[in-house]
């Protein structure tokens, strides 16, 4: 009779709960809606950033016409040209800040070097080149002047910005919903007296919880999956090993969310009211919004203040989440494990933490 009774409750506290996560305005909106406003802003800025092609231009003395070529390859007005050294363009062109390198070697030969990876950069490059080869040569005194184009390639996958910031941005969904959700619920129901009622009755105080805990776990759960999906369709969002990636990222992102709910427990049981919950909330999720490099890198802080960073559990769960989709690296890896553990430690001591001041009680 008890086992009948217990999962009956636990389905309908789950159901009810559900509904309640539906109809909680600051929830949808703190986990759901402004990580979007930031996709969206942040999305269409790296786009807009990424319309410019840049190309390297190195140039030889013994090149013949080199001024009047590299003045036209200018005047096609298809990318910016900067002119360095050859090893300064390698290093520039690995590290995916041009996309190709034109080399004006000796005499007629014009060598370049190509992205795979960005096959569209990639064509406008040589094609801009062999129109500039075609005029020069048709409007030069010496038709027969000839010019030799060999094209080199390199795969260089270079990393966009929302590959960095998406992960940050789910981990705040995660981190917000979790310490909100959790805290602002249960503080609600005591001050209206739901609990006072609920428990009156018959109810087992486990199929409450773990009703509450699962409800708000798959809404969470599911918000995240949307700002994927909207980051795939709008901006071709992608993890680097694609389904493989995508399919690990699912157990970081379901380890955070237990993490991020023990945290919510605790806020619920030492706040007393909601006007007490707000500040402690907003400084746990905002302080680590910054500093656990959610949206920009923490590499220009302050070496202690960084240190202080990569011991926050937001910046354990963001950095074990970029390992897998934007390095393609494996859940059994070294550094991707190490991570999740700092990130399990965390947990184990916030629902110890938890177990101490959180109690169902009205």
């Amino acid at each position: 009779m008890f086992k009948i009774n217990f999962w009956r409750q636990l389905k309908g506290f789950f159901v009810t709960s559900f509904k309640a996560q539906l109809r909680t305005s600051s929830s949808i909106f703190v986990g759901f809606i402004l990580p979007i406003i930031f996709i969206a802003t942040f999305g269409y800025f790296s786009a807009e950033n990424n319309q410019e092609i840049r190309v390297g231009l190195v140039v030889r003395d013994s090149f013949e016409h080199s001024e009047r070529f590299v003045q036209e390859l200018r005047n096609t007005g298809l990318f910016t040209v900067n002119m360095a050294t050859k090893n300064t363009l390698e290093e520039r062109l690995k590290a995916g800040k041009i996309s190709g390198m034109i080399e004006l070697v000796e005499k007629n030969l014009v060598v370049v070097t190509i992205n795979e990876a960005q096959p569209r950069e990639s064509a406008i490059i040589i094609q801009a080149v062999k129109s500039v080869m075609d005029k020069i040569t048709v409007q030069s005194n010496d038709l027969f002047m000839l010019y030799d184009l060999q094209t080199q390639t390199v795969f260089i996958n270079r990393t966009e910005y929302m590959d960095f910031i998406l992960p940050g941005l789910v981990g705040f969904s995660l981190l917000s919903s979790a310490i909100s959700g959790t805290a602002f619920s249960f503080l609600s129901l005591r001050r209206n007296n739901v609990l006072k009622r609920l428990f009156a009755a018959p109810t087992s105080p486990t199929a409450f919880i773990l009703g509450q805990s699962l409800a708000r776990s798959v809404f969470i759960f599911f918000q995240s999956m949307a700002l994927i999906a909207i980051a795939y369709i709008v901006f071709g969002y992608s993890p680097k090993n694609e389904a493989e990636g995508f399919w690990q990222m699912l157990p970081i992102m379901i380890l955070g969310l237990i993490v991020f709910l023990g945290l919510g427990y605790i806020v619920a049981g030492i706040a007393k009211s909601s006007e007490a919950a707000s500040p402690v909330s907003n400084i746990l999720i905002f302080s680590q919004f910054l500093l656990a490099e959610t949206i920009f890198p923490i590499t220009n802080l302050p070496t202690w203040m960084q240190k202080i960073s990569q011991i926050l559990p937001l910046y354990n769960f963001n950095e074990a989440l970029r390992l897998v989709s934007r390095d393609g690296m494996s859940l059994l890896s070294t550094e991707v494990i190490l991570q999740l553990a700092i990130l399990t430690g965390w947990g184990l001591l916030f629902y110890v933490i938890a177990s101490q001041v959180f109690k169902v009680k009205y």
